[in-house]
């Protein structure tokens, strides 16, 4: 009798251990996928701050068109206006490519999706660097043509400086720490995965 009830309790106790481990596996599972999300959320965010900014800029930009008369300075905010345009459909590309990840689906697939991101983000810093030089001499002609005072060129020196140090934050802040923090999350998530 003793011995029965000995295994009614050892058996109660092992399916509690059991529930107890799958509790703590589905919590763990859940932070991890949360943790994801949030990183997927901030990326289509600055994405979609990245279209609409853009949007309203080419107004902006095409406003400032009628009042310069020097060729150069009208080359410039003609190659913002394509830069720009460009950006827009660039920035909605990548939403539409990030837009696939999704947990239902497998976990390669998500890495898949968010490696190819990572990939066009890196040739976007690439593009990035090279638009920011194209601006940068197109700029010193102009001041040069123009013949303006010292105190410009400080501006245009301390603007460059601005524009490239706010290019390797963006990128590491935002972009590297974000795609970081999903792929490790994601490896995780396939470790717990193939655990079972």
């Amino acid at each position: 009798m003793e011995l029965d009830e000995l295994k009614k309790t050892w058996a109660a106790l092992d399916s509690r251990l059991k529930e107890n481990d799958l509790l703590k596996e589905t919590i763990i599972l859940e932070i991890i996928q949360g943790k994801a999300n949030k990183s997927v959320n901030r990326l289509l965010n600055w994405d979609v701050f990245n279209v609409v900014g853009s949007i309203v800029f080419i107004p902006v930009i095409w406003n400032f068109l009628e009042r310069f008369e020097n060729k150069l300075a009208l080359f410039a905010l003609i190659y913002a206006i394509v830069l720009l345009a460009i950006s827009v459909i660039w920035y909605s590309y990548k939403i539409y490519g990030l837009m696939k990840f999704d947990f239902a689906k497998s976990v390669s697939n998500n890495i898949y999706y968010v490696n190819r991101y990572n990939l066009q983000v890196k040739w976007e810093k690439i593009i990035s660097i090279i638009a920011l030089f194209i601006i940068t001499v197109i700029a010193v002609f102009y001041y040069a043509e123009a013949k303006v005072s010292v105190f410009l060129w400080i501006v245009l020196s301390c603007m460059i400086i601005f524009c490239g140090l706010f290019l390797y934050w963006y990128y590491r802040r935002v972009y590297d720490k974000n795609i970081g923090s999903v792929l490790k999350s994601l490896e995780e998530l396939k470790a717990l995965k193939e655990k079972d």
